[in-house]
């Protein structure tokens, strides 16, 4: 189901590999893989809109976590940002200030 399709599309950022990591690289996929996953997952959430804000908190405690990779932080907020295109997220009280925070 839905947390199947989730786990797949973030498996090469959450748990890179020799064979998803390009060589001698500093995040775990391609810059524009980052993007398009993204995307890929917004448009899941959005379908799924019952798993929605679960996915988002995730996001957020990724992006709040120091232990986080840079791949898992960029990832994160890009994932944010294309859910929250479509989807109010202004409920999410602490949504602003972990965006904020992860720029300082």
């Amino acid at each position: 189901g839905f947390r199947d399709l989730l786990q797949y599309l973030t498996t090469p950022i959450y748990s890179p590999t020799p064979s998803t990591q390009p060589p001698n690289a500093t995040f775990a996929v391609h810059k524009q893989a980052f993007h398009s996953i993204a995307k890929c997952v917004a448009a899941l959430t959005i379908t799924c809109a019952h798993e929605g804000a679960g996915v988002v908190n995730q996001f957020v405690n990724d992006v709040k976590n120091p232990k986080s990779t840079d791949s898992i932080h960029l990832f994160s907020l890009l994932a944010l940002g294309e859910i929250g295109k479509h989807v109010d997220l202004s409920n999410q009280s602490e949504l602003m200030g972990v965006i904020l925070d992860s720029f300082s």
